[in-house]
């Protein structure tokens, strides 16, 4: 399934629409909407909160929550993204009065979900007093370079070269590998990759 940068409300002001009953592949590009840098707190996300099409209602019982790790990563043989063992706990609790009318919900990012390095990976959704979990989705969220992406379930979208970089310094912190082992395996696979963009490009312009 392709990815695709979605953005509701014409792009005048973003609400982020989430289906927790949709399967497949979301990517939000929260840049112009963020507008923020490296280590801001309290960046507000107004998400539309849906199920099956039908906007919720979560207005009064529940509460926004952000919960996961933030720090760096690696990817698992199933693509997957992993974190670190040594990432931070990200948790983070709103007030009902953030839960408005027609599912309308927004969520403060704590300043730990702007890392200098590395990336947030967690879950973004509702609680109620209690604590329970109601509804919600696994998320991803970076910023690099000054551009800010959310992803539900496109851990392949960070790239293949991102990964072959990010694997080389996981192994080289952990000392899995010996030094010159992580360098070999590293241009093998840019080299592989540099390949497979050329073919790309040759089919291209055929």
């Amino acid at each position: 399934m392709p990815v695709q940068i979605k953005h509701s409300n014409g792009g005048s002001f973003y609400h982020f629409a989430i289906d927790i009953a949709k399967e497949g592949v979301q990517l939000f590009d929260l840049t112009p909407y963020v507008k923020r840098r490296v280590g801001d707190n309290n960046f507000g996300l107004p998400v539309d909160w849906y199920r099956q099409g039908q906007l919720m209602n979560v207005n009064g019982a529940y509460k926004p929550v952000i919960d996961g790790l933030v720090g760096n990563y690696s990817f698992d043989k199933n693509d997957n993204l992993k974190m670190a063992d040594d990432a931070s706990v990200v948790y983070s609790v709103g007030e009902p009065e953030d839960c408005g009318p027609a599912g309308q919900v927004t969520y403060y990012f704590p300043e730990q979900m702007f890392p200098k390095e590395g990336i947030f990976k967690g879950y973004l959704g509702l609680i109620d007093d209690k604590g329970n979990r109601y509804s919600g989705v696994d998320i991803w969220f970076k910023v690099l370079a000054g551009n800010a992406r959310m992803g539900i379930a496109c851990d392949f979208y960070i790239g293949k070269l991102e990964k072959a970089i990010t694997t080389a310094e996981e192994d080289l912190r952990n000392a899995k590998k010996s030094m010159q082992d992580v360098v070999d395996e590293f241009e093998a696979k840019v080299d592989a990759l540099l390949k497979d963009l050329n073919q790309q490009l040759i089919r291209l312009l055929c």
